[in-house]
């Protein structure tokens, strides 16, 4: 299945080393949140131009 996500609908969160979040093989791997959704997580290689991960934001537990 393929996803098409223009990158103006993004809004940046963070930036990790593959390896601190789990893909070992990617150097660079962004958290972005969807403007109109952003309980809406997206995980991207930044390299390869790749959706990882698409998570809901639970929000904390009280």
């Amino acid at each position: 299945m393929r996803c098409h996500i223009n990158y103006t609908d993004l809004m940046w969160q963070n930036d990790w080393d593959g390896e601190e979040v789990g893909y070992d093989e990617i150097h660079v791997v962004s958290l972005y949140v969807l403007k109109l959704n952003p309980n809406i997580n997206i995980l991207i290689d930044l390299e390869n131009n790749k959706i990882l991960e698409v998570f809901l934001d639970e929000g904390e537990d009280e």
